[in-house]
């Protein structure tokens, strides 16, 4: 598939369209793609999970968490 020559092909027959239905229709294919393939993840999850990863985050930078090391000195504790 050569996409560039598909490109051109689209633009070619685009450009002879005068049905303003047919134009709008296009118009709008290209405006729900923008709209829900350009988001990136954190654009997609709920204000809830931003929060908690936030909260995550600051736990961090505070210095309140466990290593892997310690978390596995006593896995019953946590499971």
């Amino acid at each position: 598939m050569d996409i560039h020559a598909d490109i051109s092909w689209i633009q070619s027959e685009l450009s002879k369209v005068k049905d303003p239905e047919l134009i709008s229709a296009f118009k709008n294919l290209l405006k729900f793609r923008a709209k829900h393939i350009n988001k990136d993840w954190w654009d997609k999850i709920s204000e809830e999970e931003k929060n908690e990863i936030n909260q995550g985050i600051r736990e961090i930078e505070e210095g309140n968490f466990l290593t892997y090391k310690e978390v596995m000195a006593n896995p019953r504790k946590w499971g």
